[in-house]
């Protein structure tokens, strides 16, 4: 993170700033899932998790950009949006800029057993975002295929509250 922002310090904004914060996401992913792996493998119970002390396990990984959900007496180790957001939003173009902060939100669990475990009406506010987001961005829409994240979302709402 810290070679990105001094990389892009003076180029913020710029595609090549987007091309390469889209390279370090796909990283950022990966690393995600070899630590999920890691600390898993280390303590797999919940219990034992809860009585080391919950309040600061994820305080202690928050600072490599990792959260921790917890659904059906298990815990996910995954990247925060978050972080993202605090540590890229000031270097990357309005587009993806707005994405960041719209995806803060998902730092929180929103599905659980495959059903959602929001109202219906935040998956209306999630399509909304995206077609708005369509008509404020139609060239990087284009570009990044945001018709396909519309029709999922569609998809979706109908299908809520199941995956």
């Amino acid at each position: 993170v810290a070679c990105y922002q001094l990389k892009y310090d003076k180029k913020r904004g710029t595609k090549e700033a987007d091309e390469d914060y889209s390279n370090f996401r796909i990283f950022f992913a990966d690393f995600g899932q070899v630590q999920h792996e890691l600390i898993y493998s280390v303590d797999t119970s919940i219990y034992e998790l809860m009585n080391s002390g919950l309040d600061e396990f994820p305080q202690k990984y928050y600072k490599y950009g990792l959260i921790i959900q917890f659904d059906e007496g298990d815990y996910i180790i995954d990247t925060s949006n978050k972080y993202l957001n605090e540590n890229f939003k000031d270097y990357v173009s309005m587009p993806e800029k707005e994405i960041l902060q719209f995806n803060v939100q998902f730092d929180k669990r929103i599905t659980s057993d495959c059903r959602y475990i929001i109202p219906k009406s935040e998956l209306v506010k999630h399509l909304e975002f995206w077609e708005n987001f369509k008509k404020k961005y139609p060239e990087y829409s284009k570009e990044n295929n945001i018709d396909k994240t519309i029709e999922y979302q569609k998809k979706e709402i109908e299908n809520y509250p199941n995956l």
